[in-house]
């Protein structure tokens, strides 16, 4: 059975985000085991276990309980393809899983 992977596309996201909240990505990135390289390989994939990883360590380092809130906000799903414009173009999941 294949290993489970999270977009590399998300995990850059997410840690672009928390530079633009003052992290430092270096440390970070050693804080969770993840080799900063990785991230500037398009189409690059993550374990859940690190993606989740950098989700924690960011909530710890900026205190953001409603960190996935805030991200979201900030988010730019049409930057994810064509998969993000069926996302922006649908009123329900339905609608997406049959597009």
């Amino acid at each position: 059975m294949q290993q489970k992977t999270v977009s590399g596309y998300l995990t850059r996201s997410l840690i672009q985000f928390a530079a633009y909240q003052g992290i430092d990505i270096e440390k970070l990135c050693s804080k969770v085991g993840l080799d900063p390289v990785a991230l500037t390989t398009p189409d690059h994939r993550i374990i859940p276990s690190v993606h989740y990883a950098v989700w924690r360590e960011i909530v710890k380092q900026t205190g953001d309980e409603n960190l996935g809130l805030h991200f979201g906000e900030a988010f730019n799903l049409g930057s994810y393809g064509i998969v993000g414009y069926i996302l922006l173009n649908c009123a329900t999941l339905a609608e997406v899983f049959e597009k």
